[in-house]
């Protein structure tokens, strides 16, 4: 990485470089291989030159750092992956088909793509510590499509487009030129770098496109929401999902707090201050009562209702909810990654589930800091790692998911059924109250006495009336705001899914089978709090 990234502030962001450049550099080709070779070194000087001063120049501060993606074709691939390897930038290498067959491919007139000097090079660049990731990204029959299917993937992760082309090269399906023309076209900021040789040297022209409307807005922000550390945290997998990983989870906790409380104080002021309202209502006609009316439930309701919009007001600004939603959605985020250790591979699940969309560039930063610490582990023992992970995600006492739903699925069992008996014993003694004073109104209209006994009963139960409704409503609302009901559900079909995947991890026969198990589990878990956060982060105390 940059030294920008080593002393980057805060959450590092990732800003994803896409890079295309033509296969034949020089056209026609220079008269002998020294000149060749000469005229090659030149344009690598100035495109590792150019890479490097290409941070300063956009203004990313030292919270962004640059990921290169690219092919690895003949001619202008090579000489990015060769700067990216002398500048310590972290690479993704997209091809149009399994690299054996990419480095043995031969074009129409059957000629090779690569000479046998070539493909030993490219191999050898493949195996730089620069590159993350190799992956297949095209699947179409034909070459030509296939190259066009590989720009369109290239096109669509990247930030930032850089084009290197020959003076002279046109544009055809799959080219270099092609792909420019796109990035401009979906207004991608882009550099477009044309050479040619002059005089015995390489000569240089360059042109931003999209410079102007995107300046200031399209690097990529972390959600604003998102907790901020008091200090940097590292831009390494380890230090990023640990440091990240304890400051959302103790801001999920805090805003979970707050929003709790804040669900107690609002039902809890409004519930008070309709039985002080109701007091008033059925005493105020009493001359006796007109003192502790004036002096006391009235300026108590007063309050209440005061104290109760307030909290409300607040709960909203600070969108607490919101805020415990995301933090929650993070710190699961990155304990489902630290349960997949040093399995090297895409994290296609997290951008498979319905993310909220300005968690994109934080899970693109995770996915390439996940890529770049897992890459020396590619070829390591996968049934350890299984036996691992069932231990650790599944099973653990303290941690494990089992455990985990199993036991929050009991606790909002218990919580529901509460608040549905406190709706039913109130809703059912607020019926046999109006029941009551029906029968008393009744016998003081039709009888031959009328008792203040009577009277005083009557208003007794006229209060009751008002306020167990009440009640059963604030028993209703405190379930809805805590979503006991959502989470029953979601937590018996979360573990049903486990305990028939467990035995299907366990029984794994291979290391795609245990990673297509792993990625499946996960999706499954984190989809479970991507749900939750849909639900929470716009639900308020209703």
């Amino acid at each position: 990485m940059s030294d920008a990234a080593q002393t980057a502030p805060a959450l590092p962001c990732v800003v994803q470089l896409g890079f295309a450049g033509s296969r034949t550099l020089f056209s026609p080709a220079p008269a002998t291989k020294t000149d060749s070779d000469r005229f090659r070194e030149e344009l690598q000087r100035y495109l590792t030159g150019r890479l490097k001063k290409l941070p300063e120049e956009l203004k990313l501060d030292g919270q962004y750092f640059l990921c290169g993606i690219s092919q690895v074709a003949i001619g202008a691939d090579m000489l990015f992956t060769q700067a990216c390897a002398e500048l310590k930038t972290p690479q993704r290498i997209f091809l149009p088909q399994h690299r054996q067959d990419f480095l043995n491919a031969t074009a129409s007139d059957g000629t090779p793509d690569f000479t046998d000097e070539e493909r030993v090079k490219a191999e050898r660049l493949l195996a730089g510590e620069q590159i993350i990731q190799e992956r297949v990204v095209a699947d179409a029959a034909e070459r030509t499509a296939r190259f066009d299917e590989a720009n369109l993937e290239i096109l669509r992760v990247s930030d930032i487009v850089v084009c290197l082309l020959r003076e002279d090269a046109t544009g055809k399906a799959g080219s270099t030129s092609d792909l420019l023309e796109r990035a401009k076209k979906r207004n991608k900021l882009t550099l477009e770098i044309r050479f040619t040789v002059a005089n015995g040297h390489v000569e240089i022209h360059e042109q931003w496109h999209n410079r102007d409307q995107t300046q200031g807005s399209q690097w990529p922000r972390l959600p604003a929401d998102l907790p901020v550390p008091d200090q940097t945290i590292r831009p390494d997998k380890e230090g990023y999902l640990g440091g990240l990983y304890d400051l959302a989870s103790q801001h999920a906790k805090r805003h979970q707090k707050l929003f709790r409380l804040a669900a107690r104080i609002i039902i809890g002021t409004h519930i008070a201050a309709t039985i002080c309202a109701t007091l008033v209502l059925a005493f105020h006609a009493s001359v006796k009562y007109l003192l502790l009316l004036t002096a006391g439930l009235l300026p108590l309701e007063l309050v209440l209702l005061v104290s109760g919009f307030l909290v409300h007001f607040y709960l909203h600004r600070s969108r607490a909810a919101r805020v415990w939603a995301l933090s929650r959605l993070v710190a699961e985020i990155l304990r489902s990654i630290k349960a997949l250790q040093h399995r090297h591979f895409q994290l296609h699940y997290l951008f498979q589930l319905p993310m909220p969309l300005d968690m994109l560039p934080l899970l693109r930063t995770i996915n390439v800091l996940h890529l770049r610490a897992t890459r020396p582990h590619r070829n390591d023992p996968w049934e350890q790692q299984r036996d691992a992970y069932i231990a650790n995600r599944l099973d653990d006492k303290d941690h494990g998911q089992l455990i985990y739903y199993e036991k929050e699925r009991t606790k909002d069992e218990r919580r529901w059924r509460i608040c549905n008996w406190t709706f039913g014993v109130c809703s059912s003694a607020a019926i046999l109250a109006v029941l009551c004073k029906l029968i008393i109104v009744g016998y003081v209209v039709f009888g031959v006495n009328d008792w203040d006994l009577l009277h005083l009963t009557r208003d007794f139960l006229g209060v009751l009336a008002i306020i167990l409704p009440l009640l059963s409503v604030a028993a209703l609302s405190w379930m809805a705001a805590m979503d006991f009901e959502a989470r029953i559900h979601t937590y018996t079909e979360t573990l049903n899914f486990l305990n028939k995947q467990r035995p299907l991890l366990e029984q794994a026969k291979s290391a795609a089978e245990f990673e297509r198990l792993v990625l499946e589990t996960e999706s499954r878990l984190l989809g479970e709090t991507v749900s939750w956060y849909a639900r929470r982060a716009f639900t308020g105390v209703t």
